[in-house]
């Protein structure tokens, strides 16, 4: 102007056209310079300076995460068909789908005895590594397969049980005699059950206490 002083016209970022007024130069704090940080910031302030893109940026996440549980949910759903199939002997351990998703690894212990029961005895060994994830260390025979024989005896007479009953039905014998069968079958095989722990918690309560008699003498 008149007096050498120096005047800025402005304009806003998100605006088509300048300001109405003029800014006096002690008023100026600073050069504004384009940088990838600053126009990132201004896209994203103008992408939500719209109501609709507001509420889109808002649901997305939650739209993202409803997915992610959706596809959770559908995987758990398919495991379990497949761990029922394997359970009801319409699928072998060992196919491809069971082996890729690591489906034995999912079971529960009582479920895993049960397949593992069902398994042929040229079979047992590659189930026993398919269930438990240390079934290749050289003991995994021994602990899995006869130190929980106590579990296992009695599943492998349920599962021969069941065979017969489907065997009757098969021949045509009356659903009555097939249910008396198996009700007296299963009683057995808890009574057996039973025995095998108490035998096994007499043994234990022996071990035990003939280790503290050791042990008694050891400290005379």
């Amino acid at each position: 102007d008149a007096n050498g002083d120096r005047w800025f016209k402005t304009y806003g970022s998100s605006n088509g056209s300048d300001d109405d007024w003029l800014i006096h130069e002690d008023y100026v704090l600073g050069l504004y310079t384009k940088n990838g940080f600053t126009n990132a910031l201004i896209g994203v302030i103008n992408f939500l300076s719209n109501p609709v893109n507001l509420v889109i940026a808002i649901m997305a996440p939650f739209m993202l995460i409803a997915y992610f549980i959706v596809v959770a949910c559908i995987k758990e759903v398919y495991y379990a068909w497949l761990e029922l199939d394997v359970v009801e002997e319409k699928r072998k351990l060992t196919d491809p789908i069971c082996v890729d998703c690591e489906l034995g690894f999912r079971m529960d212990n009582e479920t895993k005895y049960k397949v593992l029961a069902q398994a042929d005895d040229n079979e047992k060994i590659i189930y026993i590594k398919l269930l438990w994830k240390d079934g290749e260390q050289k003991d995994s025979i021994v602990k899995y397969y006869h130190r929980k024989r106590i579990k296992l005896r009695p599943m492998e007479q349920l599962c021969k049980l069941n065979r017969e009953c489907q065997e009757m039905f098969k021949n045509n014998v009356p659903q009555n005699d097939i249910a008396k069968y198996y009700r007296a079958g299963r009683a057995q095989i808890t009574a057996n059950a039973k025995e095998y722990k108490r035998r096994l918690k007499a043994i234990s309560k022996k071990y035990s206490n003939s280790k503290q008699r050791s042990n008694a003498d050891l400290n005379v």
